[in-house]
């Protein structure tokens, strides 16, 4: 069984003086069935600049994101930069090109 949240909230970042009125704004969530949850692969490439550690809180975000919307995601990681010049001898391995 899915729950829905849904309230109403008083969006009112900037309102000068004279205005008075208020406009409410509608939150709603939906959830997807399994009939219609999206799936996806995504391909990680923690290399240089952006490494593991920046790669790891972006998957978290991904999952964090995909749940509340009813998606799947699959993760691969791939090698590239220097991690795999260090694995591989090459910057950008044909494993990874492959993908």
């Amino acid at each position: 069984m899915v729950t829905c949240l849904q309230t109403q909230l008083l969006h009112t970042p900037f309102q000068f003086r004279s205005s008075s009125s208020k406009k409410p704004t509608s939150l709603r969530c939906s959830a997807a069935t399994s009939s219609t949850k999206k799936s996806y692969k995504i391909t990680l490439l923690p290399g240089d600049g952006i490494g593991p550690e920046v790669v790891s809180v972006a998957k978290d975000v991904l999952l964090l994101t995909g749940s509340i919307h009813g998606i799947k995601l699959e993760f691969q990681e791939k090698l590239l930069g220097g991690a795999a010049l260090d694995a591989t001898g090459v910057p950008l391995p044909d494993d990874t090109l492959s993908v």
